[in-house]
């Protein structure tokens, strides 16, 4: 089993990809040539590295073991997704296995790249998706207390009269 990683796996990623790109991928008609390979924001959460990839190819969103963390043993595949929940809500990951990573978790965000403009959109929607993905919401919401009770006191006499009716 892969040990993970200590420092982020950023740069291994990107080599690893761009090998890829440049031995298996290119000229393919699902690659965008304009497309640069990047890994972006590649940071600790939950003690494990979250980042997202960018290759010509595709755009995802990957956790990786962190060196001398627990990791568990997958069963590889698109049949056997986990679900991961992060402050944004809860995230389906694919099982995936490379000599250079070990196991990791995978969840496809775009692919093929052929819609994505440029390499810079690519890049602003890979940093909007890992900050909305890890930021946690919060909702402020204004109650009016008057409103609030003469709705709940108008429901009751509703519902003790037998009729229905749809409170906000």
């Amino acid at each position: 089993m892969h040990a993970g990683f200590k420092e982020s796996p950023a740069s291994t990623l990107e080599a690893m990809y761009q090998q890829v790109y440049v031995d298996e991928m290119k000229g393919l008609p699902i690659c965008n040539d304009d497309i640069k390979v990047q890994a972006v924001d590649f940071q600790l959460w939950e003690d494990h590295w979250v980042g997202i990839l960018i290759t010509p190819w595709f755009t995802n969103l990957l956790i990786i073991r962190q060196e001398g963390q627990q990791w568990p043993e997958f069963t590889l595949g698109k049949y056997h997704k986990k679900e991961i929940i992060f402050p944004a809500g809860a995230i389906k990951f694919t099982p995936r296995f490379e000599p250079q990573l070990g196991q990791y978790l995978c969840c496809s965000l775009v692919s093929p790249m052929t819609e994505v403009a440029t390499h810079q959109q690519a890049l602003r929607d890979a940093k909007n998706a890992i900050r909305q993905l890890l930021t946690v919401p919060i909702e402020i919401k204004q109650i009016d207390s008057d409103t609030e009770l003469n709705n709940e006191q108008q429901a009751r006499r509703s519902f003790l009269k037998g009729k229905r009716v749809a409170t906000a």
